[in-house]
C-alpha cells in the first residue's frame, strides 16, 4: 500500500520536474540562438566581414526583436555601407533599411537621441537636406543645447539659400573606404564612431556655409 503510493508520487514529481526543465530550456532556446547570432555578428564586424555581420544581426533580430543592441547594431552596420552622395537603388535601399530600424527604436523610446542623430546623418548622406533639417530639429527637441545639431540646423535652413547644396553636401565629407574602418570591441564603440561621423558631416556643412556667406 503506502510504499506503492509513495513510489507513484515520487515518480510523478520526477516526471513533472523533468517536463518543467524541458519547457524552460525550450523557452530559452530562441534567446540563446539570438544571442549566439548576435555574437557572431560582432565577430564578423570586427573581422570587417560586413555582409556576414548584417546576416547574423538580421537573424538575431528576427529570432528575438527585443534582444538588447541587436537592432541598433544591425542599423549601424547598414549605415556603414551607405556611400555618401551615391544615387543608386541599392545605396538608397540600404540607407532606408537602417532608417526604418532606427525609427522602430523611436517607437520604444521617442527620445532616443542616438537614433535621431543617425537618421539625420543618413538623410545627409543621401543628400536629402529637407529631411536632414527636419531630423536635426528633432535632435534639438530632445537636447536644445546640442552644438552639432544647432550648427546643422543653421546650415540647412532653407532661408540660407546655399547654391547647389545637394551636390555640395554629397562632397562635403566622404564616408571613406569601408575596408579601412577600425575594429570595435563593443556596440558602444560602434555608436561612438558613428557619432564622430555625424560631427564630421556637420562640420563639413558648416564650412560650406562659411564659404558661401
Amino acid at each position: 500500500g503506502r510504499r506503492k503510493i509513495f513510489k507513484v508520487l515520487i515518480t510523478a514529481v520526477v516526471v513533472l520536474f523533468f517536463v518543467a526543465v524541458c519547457l524552460a530550456i525550450y523557452s530559452l532556446l530562441p534567446q540563446v540562438r539570438a544571442s549566439r547570432e548576435f555574437s557572431l555578428g560582432v565577430d564578423a564586424f570586427n573581422g570587417k566581414n560586413y555582409p556576414e555581420a548584417v546576416t547574423h544581426f538580421e537573424e538575431a533580430v528576427s529570432i528575438d526583436p527585443m534582444l538588447p543592441n541587436a537592432k541598433r547594431s544591425l542599423a549601424t552596420v547598414l549605415s556603414q555601407e551607405v556611400v555618401s552622395g551615391v544615387d543608386t537603388p541599392e545605396n538608397k535601399r540600404t540607407a532606408y533599411r537602417a532608417i526604418s530600424l532606427y525609427t522602430d527604436m523611436l517607437k520604444d523610446n521617442p527620445r532616443d537621441i542616438d537614433a535621431i542623430k543617425h537618421i539625420a546623418h543618413l538623410h545627409s548622406v543621401l543628400v536629402e537636406p529637407d529631411e536632414a533639417f527636419k531630423w536635426e530639429k528633432k535632435v534639438l527637441e530632445v537636447d536644445p543645447t546640442d552644438a552639432e545639431a544647432i550648427r546643422a540646423v543653421d546650415a540647412l535652413k532653407p532661408c540660407n539659400n546655399i547654391p547647389n547644396i545637394k551636390t555640395e553636401m554629397a562632397l562635403a565629407v566622404p564616408m571613406g573606404d569601408i575596408n579601412t574602418l577600425p575594429t570595435f570591441q563593443s556596440t558602444n564603440q560602434l555608436g561612438n564612431y558613428m557619432n564622430e561621423r555625424l560631427s564630421a558631416v556637420n562640420d563639413g556643412v558648416e564650412k560650406l556655409v562659411d564659404v558661401d556667406s
